[in-house]
């Protein structure tokens, strides 16, 4: 497993992660049972700045994990669902300057409600 790979590299070990991103969520972190303890551990022991994940059918949201360090977001599938337009959160920018200034943007601009449902292809 790529986390347990991670977990065991030197490299990560001295000089730290910033960004994680991964498919699931932390175990119990969006609802009781679901997700994968792998990251638990990972995000208690790394404490990455920021975490991205999607795969929940959630909404987007944006809180700190139990470590009170990583940033966790959930990032909206990027989906029509029922809707005709993309949901807000599916597209995120994050503007770095270092470690320790950087911010996290909801890109919600109007040119991303042209991208519709039955549209989006001849943009």
């Amino acid at each position: 497993m790529a986390l347990e790979k991670l977990k065991k590299n030197a490299k990560v070990s001295q000089e730290g992660i910033d960004i994680l991103i991964t498919h699931d969520s932390p175990r119990d972190f969006e609802e009781k049972g679901f997700g994968m303890p792998e990251i638990n551990d990972f995000l208690m022991l790394h404490k990455p700045l920021f975490h991205f994940y999607g795969h929940t059918n959630t909404a987007f949201h944006l809180q700190y994990f139990d470590n009170n360090v990583t940033q966790t977001c959930k990032i909206a599938e990027l989906t029509w669902g029922k809707c005709t337009v993309l949901p807000e959160g599916c597209l995120v920018l994050i503007d770095w300057l270092n470690m320790f200034d950087n911010k996290i943007e909801v890109i919600n601009d109007d040119w991303l409600k042209e991208y519709t449902r039955s549209g989006w292809e001849y943009l």
